[in-house]
């Protein structure tokens, strides 16, 4: 991985299918290449080109998401916008955790600069997990989900 990130392409045999941005959750962050090697590698196994940026943990998540998206812009001139054929695939964001949350400020922010291939991004994957129980929800959300929307409620 270098200082501005890590890319993973499928295998050989694989045709790439789309691009995804990867941005790991705040403890792990900084080692995305270590700690969602796995994750990454299947995603790539089924055509994703996936571009992971490391970032470090700070209180201001905003600058952290300027310093991620120096990054990504830095992997995109490197490694996707030399290939028009990358550069014209569908882009998606993948974040898991805080990562997941400097998605969302990228998409609303930056939604111009926040992709992987050059295009817009078509959507936000965004992954948490909390060992918090879950909430209710208010009236309101189950009215909209007709009624808790076979959520067992």
């Amino acid at each position: 991985m270098g200082s501005s990130g890590w890319v993973v392409f499928p295998p050989p045999a694989v045709r790439p299918v789309c691009t995804a941005h990867f941005l790991g959750d705040a403890v792990v962050g900084g080692a995305p290449d270590k700690m969602y090697q796995h994750f990454v590698s299947q995603l790539a196994s089924r055509g994703c080109v996936v571009l992971c940026t490391p970032y470090t943990l700070a209180l201001d998540h905003l600058a952290t998401a300027e310093g991620v998206l120096d990054q990504l812009e830095a992997l995109q001139r490197a490694r996707i916008r030399p290939s028009p054929s990358l550069s014209a695939l569908p882009s998606f964001n993948i974040g898991h955790g805080l990562g997941a949350l400097l998605h969302v400020y990228l998409s609303a922010l930056f939604r111009d600069a926040a992709h992987s291939s050059g295009g817009a991004a078509l959507a936000n994957i965004l992954i948490s997990y909390s060992a918090a129980p879950p909430l209710p929800l208010p009236a309101l959300g189950l009215d909209v989900l007709g009624g808790g929307g076979g959520l067992g409620l």
